[in-house]
């Protein structure tokens, strides 16, 4: 798929809490297909010249992903086929100047402009049925939160994002794919937190003097965000609408989870990406976030045998080993 002529957006705002007002221009990448995009900016209070002032700050960018077609879009179908079939590994290339020590971003497994850590069992190449089993558990999980509240029409999902994006539209595509057997017909939340984000979103707030915020600020030099945001949005079935949360720290989305009172940012499940323990995070979220209600975090943990475990709020760890 060639990305140097396809430019997806739709929809551009900047919001601030409280809300500014919206100036929004419309663009189409599909007759079928629409992006939204739009930086949320904070009033934060800091202490400047020993005076309290609101000092406003960039957020987060969202993007709202829709279709009002229910096929694959003829672009992206090998590539979903070869994401059903586990088979996407034929897809990669590996970037020759790295050497075997190193694993991850550039140097992990890539395709086009997406990365995914070629870390030890859930290296998608050398391990494929461990790494089907990964996505499987965390896939099940949700589906029993469906399961147990029927009528729950949006999923909130937090991922510790490995900034390559390519583990995370591999899940993405698999997880729609079952809610729309599944019958789900509602709104996917999907809040990415990484570091390397930070640069997107502080790129994209100086880009909207005019409250207008093109596909280039917002997507900036991050061409995976841009290429993960694409395919996803093309193989979206018409009852299904996903709106992706970028944050480049976990402050940053703490700090929204407590003071946005206008939205319910209860989270169903967080997921900490391959081998990344996000332990310590999951029990920061947990003692700052005193408004949220969150069952667990999906971690693969490595000792004797590599594991998927669910982490209780508690701290208690229930394993499912990945065979």
């Amino acid at each position: 798929m060639n990305y140097a002529d396809f430019i997806p957006i739709i929809s551009s705002t900047l919001t601030t809490f409280p809300l500014l007002d919206r100036i929004q221009s419309i663009q189409g990448i599909h007759s079928s297909t629409t992006i939204t995009c739009k930086v949320d900016n904070a009033c934060k209070e800091r202490f400047i010249n020993g005076q309290q002032l609101c000092t406003v700050e960039p957020l987060n960018i969202s993007f709202t992903c829709k279709r009002e077609a229910d096929s694959i879009d003829i672009r992206v179908v090998e590539i979903y086929n070869k994401i059903f079939n586990d088979t996407i590994q034929e897809e990669f290339t590996r970037n020759q100047q790295c050497n075997h020590a190193q694993v991850a971003g550039p140097c992990g497994n890539q395709r086009q402009f997406l990365n995914e850590c070629r870390c030890g069992p859930l290296d998608r190449v050398t391990k494929p049925s461990l790494r089907r089993q990964y996505e499987d558990q965390i896939i099940f999980t949700i589906l029993n939160i469906k399961q147990k509240l029927p009528f729950q029409r949006t999923f909130n999902i937090t991922i510790f994002a490995s900034g390559g994006l390519h583990g995370e539209l591999v899940l993405m595509v698999k997880l729609i794919n079952r809610l729309k057997q599944e019958g789900f017909s509602g709104c996917i939340n999907l809040f990415l937190i990484d570091q390397i984000y930070a640069d997107n979103i502080k790129f994209a707030s100086a880009s909207t003097g005019n409250f207008s915020l093109n596909w280039e600020a917002a997507i900036g030099r991050n061409q995976a965000l841009g290429q993960f945001l694409t395919e996803m949005a093309l193989g979206l079935p018409q009852t299904i609408q996903v709106t992706s949360h970028v944050f480049g720290d976990i402050d940053d989305y703490i700090w929204r989870l407590e003071k946005d009172s206008n939205f319910d940012w209860h989270c169903d499940l967080l997921i900490g990406a391959d081998t990344e323990d996000n332990g310590t995070n999951f029990a920061k979220l947990q003692s700052s976030a005193s408004r949220t209600n969150i069952p667990g975090i999906a971690l693969a943990k490595f000792h004797e045998k590599p594991q998927l475990c669910l982490v209780t709020p508690k701290g208690m760890e229930v394993c499912v080993p990945i065979q």
